[in-house]
């Protein structure tokens, strides 16, 4: 069957005029034959025909014609264009008949064809579905020729900006019956092409590896293949077009101009080497820098907060930013308005620019009402109390973004919004509606997994933040692990008696296993908070607990010698099932010969906090700051001193950018980390006998996957010196440990002792240095919301009381790097991390013999680690 001919718009436009034409000649006749010039002919009917589709009443709605009104030729022209506009037409004609009644009216239209089916073939690259959303059009539409060539456009482009730059889309229509047509695309991909050579034309300040550094897209290679970046796209092109200007600009050359790229394309190769001509100009430097208009601060305290200073290279960039700050400075005493405009002079001749910001303070602003929208649940007076800002005062956009932030680090809103509006009427008052998205605040989690710090794990919890929308806080949780196990229950209130005091409660059941004792801690803890300063948070507090520590059982038996008694200590081997005696010495602390197995503590808790980090979970900027201390004496038996200091700050890495140029750099952010803790005990202070040194399990303890990576669980630092003398047939008597049937002494069977590994006893002094750069991991996993990776070096120790002169000797510190990734789940962030360890592995006195092997360890954990 022969293919029909397709008529598109210009066709149907050559109709129209036709028509109009005919329709004029038309009614020309009928005025000259049919009536004469005092009668004008009155319409009797109207009629349509042709349409199946189009309802008939949708078509006479638009007709300028009605039925009993007086017929007007020039009508008819115009109701064709709007039969036309329609869109559902390729063909509009109209006849006109004279009865006895007046005239008829008959439209006569050809409608277009439906499409009704859309089929994309040799797409092996790129999904149909995002093809399908990229062409725009619909089964079932109106078959429009225009908005078809529109759509292939959208697909070769959206190939192109895949790299696929040869990529072709032809189309058939393929008539089918009862009007419809069907849109076939068939689409050769091709290959990508890939950028071999980028090189720049013109310049003669900046190397062309500087300048490949500002843009986006690079050269073929190993690690540009991987990330995608090698490929010719237009639209990354134009934007290093843009990035080179800006890079430009902000080194002093104002009149900078960037050609388009010229393209040497290996269509066989499927490569292509590309030119950007550049136009540098002259290079300027800042001559006069001056603030004229209201002063509300001094000359000398503006120019300290300026980037822009005389000698220094003009910066388009810092010119804004200054600009801005001024602004920021002004709205913060109550100008909320105040307008500030840069005016640059430009000295060709000396190649300096001179800088005067223009101020115009405006009037002071005052808060008017402070209107709240979106708060579902959580109750006004909960939020307002988060809000600086008060009914009244003076404005301050310090406090306006403080506002936002402080609602935010509540987490009872998924959005937070503050707007202002002038009062009408009232030019020194501004309104201000905060719009608020709440989201879950209770959460019930169930869960497991594995750490290599507290082995495999299970996790259950119910919490509540926002308890009946008052801001209460209360919370169930209990871990089972086989290092770690612990309950706990606590209650808090922010705003005790609507007063800016927290209040909190918590009782805990705690088991934890280190290297060479358990403890069980059971206890409560009492505490009261307050901000001190803006994000600064203090914490006093009362804790009461009841400590059972589960050692190795202690046995007096005579000496090898026979000369007294001495404590020695039986242990039993895991794998050989054989039991020895050990004799335990520290070489350089001495474990607390008062040291009960079951003990009470009463102690003083205090901390101070600042937090600026932009997301707790996955933070990239800002900084966190916790000062803790623990007094402990009074009516408990153990008195002791404990203090520690932790530092973190993420620091991003763009201001390195313009240095040394490169996309990566505003990827990466930096992270410092530090972390001290000192302890030992009081003596015997308080009520009733006191244990006089620090408690084992208060102690210091380093290694694992929280702090210093590379090294066993908590296995870094002072460790026990043991003795073992083999025997056999040990049994415990009344009289002590005996060997049943046998008269001789345990010497005589192994009379040289046997040195063994020391398990850790912790420290009084403890440090940890570490440093971490991540960057982004662009994979997209089932349930994981985020990820990126983290290059680490940590470096720490634990020391005992007569090595604290070794605290301050970083160079003989523990040390490890490696790399890991972060990964943040809906159950929390996850770590997993690999870790080289860099010591030698000369052996101290007081360290493990085992810490020679073994210097490449796996961390694995759940949470953050601050």
């Amino acid at each position: 069957m022969e293919k029909p001919r397709q008529r598109g718009r210009g066709n149907v436009c050559c109709l129209g005029v036709a028509s109009v034409l005919v329709l004029s000649l038309l009614s020309f006749l009928i005025e000259g034959i049919s009536w004469g010039d005092d009668i004008q002919p009155v319409i009797a009917s109207i009629k349509v025909q042709g349409n199946r589709r189009i309802e008939e009443s949708a078509i006479k709605f638009v007709l300028e014609s009605k039925v009993g009104e007086a017929y007007s030729p020039s009508r008819l022209s115009k109701d064709i264009h709007k039969i036309y506009d329609l869109g559902y037409f390729k063909d509009v004609k109209v006849d006109v008949s004279d009865g006895p009644s007046g005239v008829t009216l008959t439209y006569r239209v050809v409608e277009r064809p439906t499409v009704e089916k859309i089929v994309i073939m040799g797409n092996e690259k790129i999904k149909t579905a995002d093809l399908e959303e990229k062409l725009g059009l619909k089964v079932h539409s109106v078959l429009d020729q225009q908005a078809v060539q529109e759509g292939i456009q959208n697909l070769k482009s959206h190939y192109r900006e895949q790299g696929f730059y040869f990529a072709e889309v032809e189309s058939t229509l393929k008539e089918l019956v009862g009007n419809q047509v069907g849109l076939e695309l068939r689409i050769k991909e091709g290959d990508k092409l890939k950028i071999e050579k980028i090189q720049f034309q013109g310049n003669r300040l900046f190397p062309e590896k500087k300048l490949k550094g500002v843009i986006q897209t690079k050269e073929k290679g190993l690690i540009s293949s991987i990330l995608g970046k090698d490929l010719y796209r237009d639209v990354l092109v134009r934007d290093d077009q843009m990035r080179l200007q800006i890079f430009y600009q902000d080194n002093g050359f104002i009149d900078i101009q960037v050609g388009e790229p010229i393209l040497q394309i290996n269509k066989q190769a499927q490569k292509v080497s590309m030119t950007i001509p550049l136009k540098e100009g002259p290079q300027y430097k800042i001559g006069k820098v001056t603030v004229k208009g209201d002063e509300v601060y001094t000359q000398e305290e503006l120019a300290n907060e300026l980037k822009s200073y005389m000698g220094s290279i003009f910066s388009r960039s810092a010119l804004r930013q200054d600009m801005q700050h001024l602004s920021e400075l002004y709205s913060q005493r109550g100008y909320a308005f105040a307008n500030v405009e840069p005016m640059t002079e430009v000295n060709e001749a000396s190649r300096k620019i001179d800088i005067n910001f223009e101020i115009d303070k405006g009037q002071k602003i005052y808060v008017g009402q402070i209107s709240i929208e979106g708060n579902t649940k959580t109750k006004d007076k909960v939020v307002r109390r988060e809000l600086p800002l008060k009914e009244g005062e003076l404005y301050n956009s310090e406090y306006l973004k403080s506002s936002e932030d402080r609602l935010k680090q509540t987490g009872y809103f998924e959005e937070v919004k503050v707007e202002t509006q002038r009062r009408p009427g009232e030019n020194g008052v501004v309104d201000l509606t905060v719009k608020l998205t709440e989201k879950p605040t209770g959460n019930i989690t169930f869960g497991g997994g594995f750490s290599t710090s507290a082995s495999i794990l299970g996790q259950v919890g119910v919490e509540q933040n926002n308890l009946f929308g008052t801001g209460l806080k209360a919370n169930l949780s209990g871990q089972l692990g086989g290092r770690r196990s612990r309950i706990v229950l606590g209650v808090t209130q922010p705003y005790f008696m609507d007063l800016p005091i927290s209040a909190g409660f918590s009782l805990y059941d705690r088991f934890a296993e280190y290297p060479s004792f358990e403890t069980n801690r059971l206890g409560s803890e009492a505490n009261v908070g307050k901000h001190l300063f803006e994000l600064v948070q203090a914490n006093l507090g009362l804790k009461l607990e009841k400590v059972g520590l589960d050692e190795i059982d202690e046995y007096e038996i005579p000496r090898m010698a026979g000369d007294g008694t001495a404590k020695l200590k039986t242990r039993t081997d895991k794998k050989t099932r054989e039991t020895y005696l050990v004799q335990r010495r520290a070489t350089r602390t001495i474990l607390p010969n008062d040291q009960e197995e079951n003990s009470s503590t009463s102690s003083i808790v205090a901390s101070l906090s600042r937090s600026t980090l932009d997301n707790f979970l996955f933070p990239t900027q800002g900084s966190r700051i916790n000062l803790s201390t623990e007094l402990a004496g009074g009516l408990g038996d153990n008195s002791f001193y404990k203090g520690e200091l932790e530092m973190s700050q993420f620091i991003p890495l763009a201001f390195i950018y313009p240095l040394f140029p490169s996309s990566l750099w505003q990827k990466l952010s930096l992270r410092l980390r530090g972390n001290f803790g000192m302890g030992g005990g009081l003596g015997n202070t308080g009520f009733g006998k006191k244990n006089e040194g620090m408690p084992l399990y208060e102690r210091f303890f380093l290694g694992g996957d929280n702090n210093l990576r590379g090294y066993d669980f908590e296995d870094v630092g002072p460790k026990a010196r043991i003795e073992r003398f083999h025997c056999s047939d040990l049994v415990k008597t009344s009289e002590g440990l005996k060997n049943e049937g046998k008269n001789t002494p345990c010497r005589q069977y192994n009379p040289i002792p046997e040195i063994i590994s020391g398990d850790a006893i912790g420290g009084d002094y403890s440090a940890l240095l570490s440093a971490e750069v991540y960057f982004p991991i662009p994979l997209t996993l089932p349930y994981v919301k985020a990820m990126r990776g983290v290059g680490f070096f940590d470096m720490g120790d634990v020391f005992a009381k007569g090595d604290a002169k070794d605290f301050f000797n970083i160079f003989s510190y523990r040390k490890s790097m490696g790399v890991g990734a972060r990964v943040l789940t809906p159950m929390g962030p996850v770590r997993a991390d690999i870790a080289y360890r860099l010591d030698e592995g000369e052996k101290r006195d007081d360290q493990d013999q085992e810490d020679q092997a073994g210097r490449i360890k796996f961390h694995f954990g759940f949470g953050n680690s601050f």
